[in-house]
């Protein structure tokens, strides 16, 4: 099973097969854990960021009238990224860090 936590794998289960619908609050609970756990991953990529200053900058290009401090302070210090903005910022995050590793296994190559 894909997570740890059997409460939160049986409510999976009874809404995969449809024996609880969509406005349960066993749905709300599953809904709930899914964006707890998607800010964990936010925070810990975040920490591996090694221009946190120009990712912000970029970050608030891409998603428009957001200050870089405000995604600094507010959305990566505290955790409380906007739920709507959640997927673009871990794709950012991931576009980053892949970048990042280019990098340094470009920068080992030309030294090997």
């Amino acid at each position: 099973m894909w997570c740890n936590s059997t409460t939160i794998c049986q409510i999976y289960e009874k809404i995969r097969t449809k024996t609880v619908p969509f406005t349960s609050p066993l749905f709300n609970q599953l809904h709930q854990f899914i964006g707890d756990k998607m800010i964990e991953r936010v925070k810990k990529m975040y920490e591996k960021v090694w221009d946190k200053k120009d990712f912000c900058l970029k970050l608030s290009e891409r998603v428009g009238n957001k200050s870089p401090r405000t995604l600094q302070n507010h959305w990566f210090l505290s955790g409380s990224i906007p739920k709507q903005y959640l997927s673009v910022v871990l794709d950012f995050l991931e576009q980053t860090i892949r970048k990042q590793i280019e990098e340094l296994s470009n920068l080992l190559n030309y030294e090997a």
